[in-house]
């Protein structure tokens, strides 16, 4: 069992980076990032919070394997380290990117609890 959720994730995680390569393909920068970060952040949320997504497979699938590929902080830290960004903004795109992620994972977790009562 244990060898199929492992599975799951890589298939999950390999979506989800083919995903995020297709947005940001238009544009790779502190925007589009960031976008794709806390976009990411709210399908964790539904996931891991409705019904429908219940069960370690739908799990591992979607929520560590899809956004875990979906998300990035890494593309921050290459446009630190390619000077395109300064410490000060480096450091407010990260509290900014943390921030509307928890927002975004709070709001969209609450949504997926409310589809329970919803049945």
């Amino acid at each position: 069992m244990q060898a199929r959720l492992v599975w799951l994730v890589f298939a999950g995680g390999a979506i989800g980076s083919l995903v995020r390569g297709f947005i940001t393909a238009f544009g790779a920068d502190l925007l589009s990032t960031l976008i794709v970060n806390v976009l990411g952040a709210a399908i964790l949320g539904l996931i891991q919070h409705a019904p429908h997504f219940e069960g370690a497979s739908k799990q591992a699938f979607f929520a560590t394997g899809f956004c875990g590929g979906f998300t990035t902080l890494s593309g921050i830290a290459v446009f630190a380290v390619l000077g395109q960004a300064t410490l000060m903004v480096t450091i407010g795109y990260v509290a900014l990117t943390v921030v509307a992620s928890v927002a975004a994972y709070a709001l969209w977790a609450y949504l997926g609890k409310s589809f329970r009562t919803s049945y």
